[in-house]
């Protein structure tokens, strides 16, 4: 997706990107003026008839916006949707996933992920920090020294002098 600021959010793909996939689309459609398409919002707080035709019509447009940057497997899942409200309901739900298996996955990435998979260290360091601030969230806070082990830990052998001096 572009803008003027010329920025791109990547697709979503499913649970694997939502959380930043979500992100990333909030403040677009924010930005589009259509942020409150994908809340909430008690009818009564709406003043008039042409208010509520103001909201449907961005809620279309906010609708569109959001399926542009879906793979094919989430659009397909989210075919017969009409509003931005249902959609981002049924993404939420479809790829945001709770419970002990989510849990078992977000510790088993974090304590598999290795240097070596990644193009440099600043991606390295970025997934380990969204790993650790999604068991944050989850309140399912992992102590910074146990990071640290892990991060040293899976480091590539290039690193092993440093890890030795640590150590």
């Amino acid at each position: 997706m572009e803008s003027g600021n010329a920025f791109k959010i990547a697709k979503l793909k499913g649970s694997s990107n939502i959380e930043i996939w979500a992100i990333r689309m909030e403040a677009y459609l924010i930005e589009k003026g259509l942020g409150s398409t994908i809340k909430e919002t008690p009818r009564a707080t709406r003043a008039s008839t042409t208010d509520a035709d103001i909201e449907a019509n961005n809620s279309i447009k906010a609708c569109a916006l959001i399926r542009l940057s879906l793979e094919d497997g989430p659009l397909i899942q989210t075919k017969g949707l009409q509003t931005a409200l249902e959609l981002w309901k049924k993404l939420k739900e479809l790829y945001k996933p709770k419970g002990f298996s989510n849990e078992f996955q977000l510790y088993r990435e974090l304590f598999t992920i290795n240097l070596a998979n990644f193009m440099d260290m600043e991606a390295y360091l970025n997934k380990a920090k969204r790993l650790q601030d999604e068991l944050y969230a989850k309140n399912l806070p992992l102590p910074s020294k146990i990071l640290a082990v892990l991060l040293l830990n899976n480091l590539t052998p290039e690193y092993d002098p440093i890890v030795a001096i640590i150590s």
